[in-house]
């Protein structure tokens, strides 16, 4: 019994081998196609105009509550790419601007528009 014991254990070791060097192949497939991506500009200035939820949730001082309610109400657009929702930092300004009637000027240095006078 000790020796199926052991063969059965050799096997599953065997198993989860294989599968940590399909990862790792996985993982190095990934990592040049990423690195590729990053050489090329357009990607690259692209990705700097994106902000995720945590990114805006801190920007904005807001929820990752009230950012979802702003998504389902249509006012903020979004897109998700590979299961993960993003923002554009010019659709984030046009929101700002139509919603909100005092933007702190931390976020209009980062969002890049002019500072409005507030009374």
């Amino acid at each position: 019994m000790e020796t199926s014991d052991k063969a059965f254990f050799e096997k599953w070791i065997q198993l989860l081998l294989d599968r940590l060097d399909h990862l790792e192949k996985q993982l190095c497939h990934l990592g040049n196609v990423r690195s590729e991506k990053r050489e090329d500009s357009s990607y690259s200035s692209l990705e700097e105009q994106l902000l995720d939820n945590q990114d805006l949730c801190q920007l904005l001082r807001i929820s990752k509550r009230t950012l979802q309610r702003y998504r389902s109400e249509g006012l903020l657009p979004y897109r998700v790419l590979q299961h993960k929702t993003y923002y554009r930092k010019e659709d984030v300004r046009v929101f700002l601007q139509k919603y909100m009637q005092k933007v702190n000027t931390d976020l209009s240095d980062f969002l890049d528009f002019p500072k409005t006078e507030q009374g």
